[in-house]
């Protein structure tokens, strides 16, 4: 199931305007499930999927590892969409 298409408003590095768009997706095969990020145009141009029906995707994963300011060491790992596309349709 692909969620709605969020867009935020940024400032570059160099203080340019810019916006950051982002699907949240959710993959399972019926015992396990993942969410996953469509990101940028991807993230614009994903149609809706609706539940039942069956993609192909190809996914990256990016881990990082920071401190908080408590100075605790938090992990997180981030799946990415690179690819998706219909198998089959459940209607």
């Amino acid at each position: 199931m692909v969620g709605p298409c969020n867009e935020r408003q940024y400032t570059d590095r160099n203080g340019q305007p810019q916006t950051f768009a982002e699907r949240v997706v959710k993959l399972t095969d019926g015992l396990n499930s993942v969410n996953a990020l469509l990101t940028g145009d991807r993230a614009r141009r994903a149609p809706n999927y609706a539940v039942g029906d069956y993609v192909r995707v190809e996914l990256s994963a990016q881990a990082r590892e920071w401190e908080t300011q408590a100075g605790e060491k938090r992990y997180d790992t981030i799946v990415y969409v690179d690819r998706i596309a219909p198998i089959w349709k459940s209607k």
